[in-house]
């Protein structure tokens, strides 16, 4: 291995060729790369086939990603909740919080409440009480099980809420769980695509598209719970033809989601157009929607108009899950 100094350009650093034995050729790693990502002697490492370039990543990668805040500062002691969520969520292993002044009170009561949101997350106080660090851990999850995890989260609250409009009885306490375990999914969710490592352009356009996705379904799963909020407060004022109505539409809602999550992995072209043909069974809704408002009551047409958006998300969602499975299934690449 050679040091890291050379010739630059355009960005890149230059290294000659040479040549080892009768026929090979080699080149050597920079030194300062080879030591950043813990590359020895006899260690094997991964080379990518990019047509025009190679790719070149360590096999062993285990460095640790962490962020550094400085919880002195009021902008940061009044956000510390969101530091932490943004952390987790952008795919750090861990964020340090370091204060002149012991962390206590309120700033720690708003640490441990975003922590509850955050699957594998540990805190530890050091430092005399003025260092906070939390760690989130290892995630075994795959990007695309992450997705169809959520996917199947989705489909079960939209479950709940049409059993509700049924008249099975719902407590509003278990709403909300379901609620709060939709987003801690959702943060997870995110945090796995964030954390998703690519090492040739292909990997990388696939990441791109799996997290394209997940930021739909996470749009959609906002609706969702907005939806359950009005349900629990609009449901009084519903007719029992529109409260069967609804129930039937959200059903079909909950099956095209839960479709959606199984035409992820593995990619399914079938499942993807199953889901489709569902979504657009409420999207065509729309076209009717001033015959279907016209007798009916004012929370009918609202919670309506919101059912209708959520199919739009997952009309988008369904239409970027179609065209990879499409890609995987017939593209020669």
């Amino acid at each position: 291995m050679s040091s890291g100094k050379g010739n630059h350009n355009n960005g890149g650093l230059l290294r000659k060729v040479q040549k080892l034995g009768a026929s090979s050729l080699i080149v050597t790693l920079p030194r300062d790369w080879a030591r950043r990502h813990n590359v020895n002697v006899g260690d094997t490492i991964r080379i990518y086939d990019e047509g025009d370039k190679l790719v070149i990543a360590p096999s062993n990668y285990s460095a640790r990603d962490r962020i550094h805040v400085n919880l002195s500062k009021s902008s940061c002691s009044r956000h510390v909740g969101r530091l932490i969520l943004c952390s987790y969520v952008f795919g750090y292993d861990e964020m340090i919080g370091e204060s002149n002044r012991i962390i206590k009170g309120q700033m720690l009561e708003r640490i441990a409440r975003t922590s509850t949101y955050l699957h594998g997350a540990d805190l530890r106080l050091t430092g005399n009480n003025k260092v906070i660090e939390v760690s989130f851990g290892d995630d075994p999850l795959d990007p695309r099980d992450a997705i169809s995890l959520y996917g199947k989260e989705l489909s079960s609250l939209l479950s709940v809420l049409a059993r509700r409009l049924k008249g099975y009885e719902v407590e509003y306490e278990g709403l909300q769980d379901r609620i709060r375990k939709l987003a801690k999914t959702n943060y997870r969710m995110l945090r796995v695509l964030n954390k998703g490592r690519a090492f040739n352009s292909r990997e990388e356009k696939r990441l791109r598209q799996l997290l394209s996705i997940g930021v739909l379904l996470g749009m959609a799963g906002d609706t969702v719970s907005k939806l359950a909020e009005l349900i629990h407060v609009l449901e009084p004022g519903l007719k029992d033809d529109e409260k069967e109505r609804l129930s039937f539409i959200l059903e079909v809602a909950e099956v095209a989601t839960g479709t959606l999550a199984l035409s992820i992995n593995p990619p399914s072209v079938k499942k993807a157009e199953d889901a489709y043909w569902k979504i657009k069974s409420i999207l065509d809704l729309e076209e009717h929607a001033s015959e279907l408002i016209e007798s009916a009551t004012p929370q009918y047409a609202y919670l309506l108009s919101h059912v209708i958006d959520l199919a739009r998300l997952l009309e988008v969602a369904e239409n970027v899950i179609l065209c990879m499975a499409l890609e995987e299934k017939h593209a020669n690449t």
